[in-house]
């Protein structure tokens, strides 16, 4: 039986959407925002960035806020996951 990765999504599956996106399956990802900043690391998985960015946006909803934290690659190219960072749901297509 293959693992889930922590957003529920299977490393198999993972890996057709980074290459969907173009993206290396190992490259480091950050998690940045024009006012939340950056998390202050880099993520060697997709599934890790995207825990991230939730983690933020639960914490921020906490206090009645939002984040404004976009997923980056190495190079620098935003990422947009098939998985909403708040809630888990596919993006539509």
């Amino acid at each position: 039986m293959e693992q889930n990765t922590e957003n529920g999504t299977s490393r198999t599956r993972e890996l057709e959407i980074l290459k969907s996106l173009g993206c290396a399956p190992e490259s480091p990802y950050t998690c940045t925002g024009d006012v939340r900043g950056n998390c202050g690391h880099r993520h060697r998985t997709l599934s890790a960035a995207v825990a991230c960015v939730r983690r933020d946006a639960r914490g921020c909803r906490s206090q009645g806020g939002y984040t404004d934290r976009v997923i980056l690659d190495a190079q620098g190219a935003e990422v947009r996951p098939a998985i909403d960072v708040e809630g888990g749901d596919q993006h539509g297509a």
